[in-house]
């Protein structure tokens, strides 16, 4: 199926105009002698986007990020499981100047939750 555009795109300007931030990180593993292990890290993330340049494809905020972990190694193989919280006080976004303008302003709440689970071969 051959499809064909029958009108052209709109040009639309999407300025980034963000600003230097900072990210820390740390986290850590305990080893234990009956090859469990269990792993806890935090990452904080700060704002990049000033409010006037605030764009809701791309709704970044101070986020925090929280994660533990547990391990088990067996002969060649491996279990490991992980949950990770993340996040981000709201953000209120009031004077938006990017090309959606006022439509970008509102509050912006950002919650995720993740879960890995993993299995390893040795060989």
């Amino acid at each position: 199926m051959i499809l064909e555009q029958t009108a052209p795109a709109p040009n639309v300007s999407l300025p980034f105009n963000w600003q230097s931030s900072w990210m820390f990180q740390f986290g850590g593993t305990r080893y234990f002698e009956n090859d469990w292990s269990v792993s806890a890290g935090y990452i904080f993330s700060q704002n990049s986007v000033p409010d006037e340049w605030f764009n809701p494809a791309i709704p970044d905020s101070d986020r925090h990020v929280f994660s533990v972990g547990v391990g088990k190694k067996f002969d060649r193989w491996s279990l490991d499981a992980a949950f990770q919280y993340g996040y981000g006080p709201t953000l209120t976004v009031t004077n938006a100047v990017t090309a959606y303008n006022a439509a970008a302003n509102g509050d912006y709440v950002f919650n995720s939750f993740g879960l890995a689970l993993s299995a390893g071969y040795r060989f």
